[in-house]
């Protein structure tokens, strides 16, 4: 059974539609399945407690994706410019979010932030043009870092938390309809 994916594995596989990862895998390398075009659907194990930079990165069909439950951060581009991507359901063991991580995923319209979140760094939530709404309320992050939720032009609601000490400068920058 395979215990690792390495790195540029699945790297420009056009035509891989859906991948399931066991149990035995326990990581996923950096590019692993950078830019599959066709990638739609990718259900991995709870076990996994790795994956790597970009990843998923330009997996431009990818739709849902469920964040395994050992995972402890979410990596730099993880899934950067994944524009079909509307649902991403983040584990409670996370307690980071790196950079760009999410930058130009169109279609998303709403993310759960867990309270166990502390840091969200810069860029992580730019360019998702179709958020509405994300809580934070219930994190103890203490600033919104730079960028971090430019041209996100549909985003009405913002619900921050009392721990918030800084907003860095472009964290919501070219916001379109921000209500309250």
């Amino acid at each position: 059974s395979c215990e690792s994916i390495g790195k540029a594995a699945f790297c420009d596989c056009s035509s891989l539609e859906k991948v399931n990862i066991s149990s035995a895998c326990k990581s996923i390398g950096t590019i692993a399945f950078l830019n599959c075009k066709s990638l739609k659907e990718v259900n991995i194990s709870s076990a996994c407690t790795s994956i790597g930079e970009s990843a998923f990165k330009d997996c431009t069909s990818l739709v849902k994706m469920n964040i395994p439950l050992l995972l402890t951060s979410i990596n730099e581009y993880l899934f950067y410019n994944c524009k079909s991507l509307e649902e991403i359901n983040i584990s409670s063991s996370v307690t980071m979010i790196k950079e760009y991580a999410f930058y130009g995923c169109k279609s998303l319209t709403r993310i759960n932030i867990p309270s166990s979140i502390k840091v969200i760094k810069h860029g992580a939530f730019s360019q998702c043009l179709s958020l509405a709404k994300i809580a934070l309320n219930n994190s103890s992050i203490k600033a919104i870092n730079e960028s971090c939720f430019f041209g996100c032009y549909s985003l009405v609601q913002i619900l921050l938390p009392k721990s918030i000490t800084e907003i860095k400068k472009f964290a919501f920058a070219d916001w379109k309809s921000l209500v309250e």
